[in-house]
């Protein structure tokens, strides 16, 4: 397939050797834009493999490993991306893949610092409030980010986590969405959020969860507010 876009493996079981036959082809390819490799048996080494090619690779602007249990060194090797200036990746999807608080840094210092990422989705990793602080820390240093999936990652309502999130909101214009779906972040901050949603009108889709502790009204008064944002914005 001479123009192929999109490549997309589900439960494909890849292991390392497969992952290596994917990176292999990815290093050389100029056609291809999405990878999908959702619960393909990818581990760290597999992630060794496809950092390798992403250094080479100029076209990519999509790689989700969702579901597979790279941990923090796979996202650490993942990170090495950043080093190819000539890398057109927009879009990192690590939903649910084994990721804990160490993993917070090296995101920050590494698939953050790519030029080109407007999407990282972290959705379902036990980062904990360590690990979104350093994440936070991350965007703050490289603010090119539009879109940051932070969903069930762990965190509630530490003061510190919570301050880190409003001052990004309002200091941070390019980055217009935030999923923070399934981590219990109360009243108090959603009224905090729902203010800055009313005089920044970069934020179009600040997603809580309408369970977590949250007064149904509020979370709807939150819901229309980014989308009158959106439609102004758009």
């Amino acid at each position: 397939y001479a123009h192929l876009q999109t490549l997309a493996l589900w439960s494909a079981n890849l292991q390392e050797e497969g992952t290596k036959g994917i990176a292999n082809y990815l290093g050389k390819n100029r056609t291809l834009l999405t990878l999908e490799l959702t619960d393909c048996g990818i581990n760290e080494m597999g992630c060794k493999s496809l950092s390798d090619a992403l250094e080479k690779n100029t076209v990519l602007t999509r790689l989700c490993l969702d579901f597979n249990q790279i941990g923090n060194r796979g996202a650490e090797l993942l990170g090495s991306m950043s080093l190819n200036r000539s890398s057109a990746l927009q879009s990192l999807e690590l939903s649910f893949c084994g990721l804990t608080a160490g993993a917070g840094p090296l995101l920050a210092t590494g698939a953050l610092r790519c030029p080109t990422l407007r999407n990282l989705e972290l959705k379902g990793n036990a980062l904990g409030a360590e690990g979104v602080l350093a994440v936070l820390g991350g965007v703050r240093a490289q603010p090119g980010l539009f879109h940051l999936g932070l969903a069930d990652t762990g965190i509630s309502r530490e003061p510190e986590v919570q301050a880190a999130l409003l001052e990004l909101f309002a200091t941070v214009p390019l980055c217009c969405e935030y999923d923070l779906m399934g981590n219990m972040l109360g009243d108090q901050f959603c009224y905090q959020v729902l203010q800055l949603t009313r005089v920044h009108e970069h934020l179009i889709d600040v997603r809580v969860c309408a369970t977590s502790a949250v007064d149904p009204l509020l979370y709807k008064q939150l819901l229309d507010q980014c989308a009158a944002n959106k439609k102004v914005w758009t």
